[in-house]
């Protein structure tokens, strides 16, 4: 079941800090995790209106969590949804949840009359029986659903 989050503290902190903590090890990510940041950071996407979490759950547990945010372009000024979260458990990614997470995302913002959809993506993310997906995969599986590949992400940590 798909749920749009009204109030983030809806969803247990254990669950909040498993789903994170997740995306955190497998993205790579440089520092250390900070799970009351991490909550307040989905609390003010949904309580500014400017954003929404979307949360999948499979018997009261969560397997999936979605966000964004709806913004005007530097360039153009058109509205334009931003994904900033979109991790699912990796013993999910077999199955319809990252689509259905990602129509939800795309529903939304739609209905916010966005032009466009940006969204990034960890590159062992899609990967369904382990975190090897290639850059290939990944952009068949965007160009499929209509999205086509506009920059690449770097990250370079200057202090921890």
């Amino acid at each position: 079941m798909i749920n749009r989050v009204i109030d983030i503290h809806q969803i247990s902190p254990d669950d909040i800090r498993r789903i994170g903590e997740s995306f955190f090890m497998e993205g790579g990510i440089p520092g250390k995790f900070n799970t009351a940041h991490f909550i307040t950071s989905l609390d003010a996407m949904v309580k500014s209106k400017l954003g929404a979490v979307w949360v999948a759950t499979d018997n009261q547990r969560v397997e999936g969590v979605m966000g964004g945010i709806a913004y005007p372009d530097l360039y153009t000024g058109a509205k334009c949804a931003l994904e900033t979260f979109w991790y699912v458990m990796p013993e999910q990614r077999s199955g319809s949840l990252i689509i259905r997470l990602l129509n939800e995302f795309e529903r939304w913002a739609t209905e916010e009359n966005c032009q466009r959809i940006h969204i990034s993506c960890l590159t062992g993310w899609l990967s369904k029986k382990s975190n090897s997906s290639t850059a290939e995969q990944i952009a068949k599986f965007f160009e499929r659903l209509g999205y086509k590949p506009i920059e690449t992400l770097y990250i370079k940590t200057l202090w921890q």
